[in-house]
């Protein structure tokens, strides 16, 4: 009966599950491309991201120079990932191009293919099309979706956006691009060889009566485990040196290190359980903090998860690495820390609303959190629940007028960057060095080094500096003698090394 359900909607479900791909697909496409085209593109980290994806295609590992540290630091003493190093070929076809837009394309191309494989999945193990349509158009509702492009580009968005599709090959026994999609999110970064233990022990719960996929399951929480200790045993310590130490796990609320944190959840308990909803900073400005979290997610439909308890099992790290950091912007529904709970939350809830009985309860939840997550969404992009963090969302709301308002004169900006030659070594602002970053040498301003342009935007450009202090600083630029003044316009400098 399935079978023949699937093969007579293969025809009708084209048009509008296609057409509902597109219009997502625009939509986070432009989001992206207008705000690296409006220099919101910012050095931490979208320029390091740019220099890493130039430097592995130059086959390369080099300390990178758009880091604000003092002393030299390569992208994989930041985080183990092989990421873009697996994507770097795709460099010599991409930049040539799309220029420094590739990592954004690229990221999109991930985040549509998480959502086809969560319409596939769902699509397949009901039989029936609108639900899988239903699944993905919940995967784009979702607030996190647009928060996190707060960041441009990230490790956890792109390897996310995966875990649908190795869902998809697990739960469909396609089990040889499963096994490729678990080893490419195995080392997509340190932290998610933790979160697929997790993911292994559902999956061996789920399919505890199916023996294939239950020893392939027991399979990927092993290697995970194994992978997880290899990391903080023996692959950290061989990258980091006398100055660059891995610094991401700041979990000092429970520990120190992840012995430390894991001693501390089996002794204190309960204490672990609060850490969870309280605000464990000194400053009680992020007391409501967590509970917004908790409060946007279970009205955009994570209620459903309270159904079958045994879904909560793959949200258990993604919750502990959220709520017990260290950094209360990291509790928070902005940026891009909610996004691995987005991509797999549709494929979780969605499954539980498949083992409802009644065909009409189905139907009516499934379209009730798809428009509670809408409602959601609009709501926490015009009007915060608590006291933001970060500030003004005009990198993620698309739907503020404010969006597709540049506040600078782009062409002239651009025309500016094209006057400086590929290879030379460039010292820039926060906004304009993702825009300089395919190149040997890219310096964040007022790290100036040995850089032979300097181009810098005047207004809304400081950090890492105060306002106060860059404006000192590109202001005395302008009357030293080292330099040639090229450009001298409203929104932006541009200046050039005289040679001795």
């Amino acid at each position: 009966m399935i079978s023949k359900l699937i093969n007579k909607t293969r025809f009708t479900q084209k048009p509008i599950v296609l057409l509902s791909l597109i219009v997502f697909a625009f939509i986070n496409l432009a989001i992206v491309l207008i705000n690296h085209y409006s220099f919101r593109t910012v050095a931490l980290d979208y320029a390091i991201y740019n220099f890493a994806f130039f430097d592995y295609a130059h086959l390369r590992i080099s300390p990178c120079p758009a880091y604000i540290y003092p002393f030299p630091a390569s992208f994989f003493q930041d985080h183990f990932s092989l990421t873009l190093l697996f994507l770097s070929p795709l460099y010599w076809l991409m930049a040539p191009i799309f220029g420094t837009y590739s990592l954004l394309i690229l990221q999109w191309l991930f985040i549509l293919a998480g959502s086809w494989a969560t319409y596939k999945l769902i699509a397949t193990k009901s039989g029936n099309y609108t639900y899988g349509l239903a699944a993905m158009i919940y995967y784009f509702l979702l607030l996190g979706r647009y928060t996190a492009y707060r960041e441009d580009v990230n490790l956890a968005i792109l390897g996310s956006s995966m875990i649908p599709v190795f869902l998809y090959f697990f739960e469909t026994k396609r089990f040889y691009p499963a096994t490729f999609s678990f080893i490419f999110l195995l080392l997509n970064r340190e932290d998610y060889s933790l979160w697929l233990i997790f993911i292994g022990i559902f999956l061996m719960i789920r399919h505890r009566k199916n023996p294939i996929e239950f020893r392939l399951s027991s399979g990927i929480t092993i290697l995970s485990a194994l992978f997880f200790v290899s990391i903080f045993v023996f692959i950290f310590p061989a990258i980091e040196d006398e100055h660059k130490k891995f610094a991401l796990f700041n979990y000092a609320i429970i520990g120190e290190t992840p012995m430390e944190a894991l001693k501390f959840l089996f002794q204190h308990p309960l204490r672990a359980i609060e850490l969870l909803f309280v605000n464990h900073n000194e400053n009680p400005y992020y007391d409501g903090i967590k509970k917004e979290f908790y409060l946007v997610y279970l009205l955009s439909g994570g209620f459903i998860l309270l159904l079958r308890p045994l879904y909560l099992i793959p949200l258990l790290p993604l919750l502990a690495k959220k709520m017990y950091d260290d950094n209360p912007l990291r509790w928070s529904v902005e940026t891009y820390y909610s996004i691995e709970f987005v991509s797999i939350l549709p494929v979780c809830v969605f499954l539980i609303l498949l083992e409802l009985q009644s065909s009409k309860l189905k139907t009516t939840l499934i379209w009730f959190i798809c428009l509670a997550s809408l409602l959601v969404t609009l709501v926490r992009l015009f009007i915060p629940f608590s006291n933001p963090i970060v500030g003004e969302a005009n990198k993620s709301n698309f739907l503020s007028p404010a969006f597709y308002h540049t506040g600078c004169d782009v062409p002239a900006i651009n025309a500016a960057l094209n006057r400086i030659p590929k290879n030379a070594a460039v010292c820039a602002s926060c906004r304009l060095l993702p825009h300089l970053a395919y190149r040997e040498k890219v310096y964040y301003f007022p790290k100036i080094n040995d850089a032979d342009f300097i181009c810098l935007l005047k207004r809304g450009d400081a950090y890492p500096l105060t306002t106060a202090e860059y404006d000192l600083e590109w202001n005395k630029l302008l009357f030293n003698k080292e330099w040639k003044v090229l450009e001298n316009k409203t929104d932006f400098i541009l200046l050039q090394r005289i040679p001795n």
